[in-house]
């Protein structure tokens, strides 16, 4: 990710524009940061997030000028699903770590009976988007540990006869395939590909 940051002078707080915006799409909203006060004597963490704001907010009229748009991506081609790799994944990692998920959407079963449904979502969702790569939505992830960062991409994973999604699975290219390792909820798989562009594939947007 790459983000513009604008820092006042007297270097109290700062800001970068998220890419996001509201939802009459009027106004760009900002992350805005406050200095922490414990820097750097006994901390290496120079800002403190304070809140989302947008320019109009009282806090933001003291910057004299306002950050462009983040990047998330160094390579566009990372936005677009590629059909000629594979989808692998953890399936009893995913069942065993995200349970509870699979309950809340209705899916109430046992982890070896929720291993074959989530084998059998998971190969419909890769024949759909081998003929629609459109149907793959990128979200940006920074993992905790590494703080390394990535685009990944959100699939539909639908477990009956309606086609209709009831959880997003997480894919992630590493080499020369896709590895699958969680679901998502539709919110927050929404809410987090909302960070890069508004998403208009219809599986995300009828939540």
């Amino acid at each position: 990710m790459r983000k513009e940051r604008t820092v006042l002078d007297d270097e109290s707080a700062m800001c970068f524009n998220t890419g996001l915006q509201t939802k009459d799409y009027e106004r760009d909203i900002y992350a805005y940061f406050v200095r922490n006060s414990r820097y750097p004597a006994e901390t290496s963490k120079k800002w403190w997030f304070k809140k989302f704001c947008t320019s109009t907010d009282n806090d933001m009229t003291a910057f004299s000028k306002l950050s462009d748009i983040a990047e998330y991506w160094d390579n566009p081609a990372d936005l677009i699903f590629d059909k000629r790799l594979d989808i692998r994944f953890y399936d009893k990692h995913i069942v065993e770590h995200n349970i509870q998920r699979f309950k809340d959407v209705g899916l109430d079963y046992p982890p070896d009976i929720l291993i074959r449904l989530l084998e059998q979502a998971t190969e419909r969702a890769e024949k759909r988007v081998r003929r629609n790569y459109k149907l793959a939505i990128p979200q940006f992830y920074t993992d905790k540990e590494t703080n390394q960062s990535k685009i990944q991409l959100l699939l539909p994973l639908c477990f009956d006869n309606t086609n209709k999604a009831v959880l997003a699975l997480v894919i992630s290219k590493e080499n020369n395939a896709y590895i699958a390792k969680t679901v998502l909820p539709l919110d927050m798989a929404y809410m987090n590909s909302r960070r890069i562009v508004t998403p208009d594939a219809d599986w995300i947007t009828n939540i």
